[in-house]
């Protein structure tokens, strides 16, 4: 779910520059047996080629997925942090 997220963030980018690779920055958060932020952010750049990911960069929007056990199931939330500090959870 969390990943689908990022390709729906890369069509919309898409719209507005296509050949503009996008840089984001990633917060992940996640129990031991999910996979590594590192997993997870190759797993991205499979769904959408032109995102890559910076790790410390604070003029750059920020990703943050939360992974996390809510009862018997586990849930995965995205939210984005813009520039100016504002956030907003998507999914």
């Amino acid at each position: 779910m969390v990943l689908a997220a990022f390709g729906v963030c890369g069509t919309c980018a898409n719209a507005r520059a296509q050949t503009a690779d996008i840089l984001v920055r990633i917060e992940y958060s996640a129990p031991p047996d999910c996979p590594t932020q590192e997993a997870f952010a190759a797993e991205v750049r499979t769904r959408t080629p032109r995102v890559h990911r910076v790790s410390e960069d604070p003029a750059l929007p920020t990703f943050i997925i939360t992974i996390a056990p809510e009862g018997e199931e586990i849930h995965g939330r995205l939210a984005i942090r813009e520039t100016n500090g504002t956030q907003a959870e998507v999914m």
